[in-house]
């Protein structure tokens, strides 16, 4: 049986690590949300988990648009996965509006 080197391991740790964190940069994918109530959207869409190497996903891993205008995070109360769902929740006072049963909300980010 042939041996390895503590540096052959390491490399091959240090390799597969930077290729999973190439992977989970490259994941890009919009979800269009439903309608739930004047502040809620839910996207049946869960989230990616990042690897070890990089962050956690959270709401920084995805932006948000209503009918083409970006949600700025200041007007984002909560976004949550629920079972296999992904919930948002806006404050209207913020986002200076509410959602309407006819508007198109969009997520782009770390969905599976």
């Amino acid at each position: 049986m042939g041996s390895v080197s503590i540096r052959d391991s390491i490399n091959y740790v240090i390799k597969t690590a930077d290729q999973d964190a190439l992977i989970y940069a490259d994941i890009t994918k919009v979800v269009q949300g439903t309608y739930s109530n004047p502040t809620t959207v839910i996207f049946n869409a869960t989230w990616v988990v990042a690897p070890a190497t990089l962050p956690g996903t959270n709401i920084d891993s995805f932006t948000f648009f209503v009918n083409g205008q970006n949600i700025e995070q200041s007007a984002i109360v909560s976004f949550s996965e629920v079972g296999a769902t992904s919930v948002l929740v806006i404050d209207p006072n913020v986002l200076q509006f509410s959602f309407d049963p006819s508007d198109v909300v969009l997520a782009v980010g770390k969905f599976n």
